[in-house]
């Protein structure tokens, strides 16, 4: 019981998602995850330059093993058409899961190429909301 009490909060939170994952999100019926962010933009940028970095960020993710592919959704016809949203995809919630967990931990070490790209992209656009999906 001790041990259990000295764990910190972010290691239990860790040990929670895991266990949701395992119970909620192995199921074969269950394919992609998706991960949407509702952002802002700057002005900073063109929604070109957000979808090079984006680009970038695509290739290096790939290239280092990550379950992660995001795309930029622009919209036309909403209730609101001066957002843009971020639409991410993994083959599963786990693998978003491992590659959030990975990605963030990299990008709060100053010079990695995670901070960079974050950093770039905190130029171009603010986060006001994030939803996750998983599909059938």
């Amino acid at each position: 019981m001790k041990y259990f009490i000295k764990l910190k909060r972010n290691s239990m939170k860790k040990y929670l998602m895991v266990a949701m994952t395992t119970l909620f999100f192995t199921s074969p019926a269950y394919s992609d995850y998706i991960d949407v962010v509702k952002q802002e933009l700057t002005g900073s940028c063109s929604i070109e330059e957000i979808a090079e970095i984006q680009d970038k960020m695509n290739t290096y993710m790939a290239k280092n093993g990550y379950d992660y592919e995001a795309e930029m959704f622009q919209p036309v016809e909403d209730v609101d058409i001066t957002v843009a949203y971020w639409v991410g995809r993994s083959e599963h919630f786990i693998g978003y899961a491992t590659a959030y967990e990975r990605w963030f931990d990299a990008a709060s070490r100053i010079g990695t190429p995670e901070a960079k790209f974050m950093e770039a992209l905190a130029r171009c656009r603010v986060d006001v909301a994030r939803s996750g999906y998983v599909t059938k």
